[in-house]
């Protein structure tokens, strides 16, 4: 009776996975994402967002045509995570789901290979995470020539996230530029300098 109990206790209060990602179904367009190419954005006949990479010639790096998110939360190191793709393609093309270090030497510590088809399907790529902070969510989709349409792409986690954190939290790093532009990423033809 008691080893029932218990279980039946931890079945009751055991957490929901939580979905980490922003804007994962592209309601709010791109927002939170970055790509390196430029996708259509598409509704189906029930409204329903979605994004389209067309991909005419077989890109150096698969990394060439991606999409991804930074992590924007710090996960316990050994956190279990599932990734969900919901995605297509009419050309039968192939994409790779990851979660992977923010920066060189991206070490990826889940990734997967999906074979798409022509219909909706829901893909999981599922693992355990050996860092928890500066990692994204990435999708590249540059393994080939094709069409790929993206409906939803989630991370989802029974982690804790980091509560601990005195409010007002400053999320975005070197933001005084007490580095210089570390963390930063400029673009076009001005060319910031750092003066004293």
């Amino acid at each position: 009776m008691v080893l029932v109990s218990a279980v039946l206790h931890l079945v009751l209060n055991q957490q929901e996975p939580v979905n980490i990602l922003l804007n994962s179904d592209f309601k709010n367009g791109l927002e939170g994402w970055i790509t390196n190419s430029k996708p259509v954005e598409v509704k189906d006949p029930s409204g329903f967002k979605f994004y389209r990479f067309s991909i005419p010639q077989k890109p150096a790096n698969p990394w060439d045509v991606m999409l991804n998110q930074p992590v924007p939360v710090d996960l316990p190191i050994d956190s279990e995570v599932v990734l969900k793709v919901t995605a297509r393609s009419s050309t039968n093309s192939k994409i790779r789901a990851m979660v992977e270090q923010k920066e060189a030497p991206y070490t990826k510590f889940v990734s997967k290979d999906l074979d798409l088809g022509s219909n909706w399907e829901t893909f999981t790529v599922s693992g355990t995470l050996k860092q928890g902070n500066d990692i994204q969510a990435n999708l590249h989709l540059g393994l080939g020539t094709g069409t790929i349409d993206v409906k939803n792409f989630s991370m989802l986690t029974n982690a804790p996230q980091q509560a601990a954190r005195n409010y007002p939290f400053e999320y975005l790093k070197n933001n005084t530029f007490e580095n210089g532009t570390d963390a930063w990423i400029t673009e076009g033809k001005a060319i910031p300098t750092v003066t004293q």
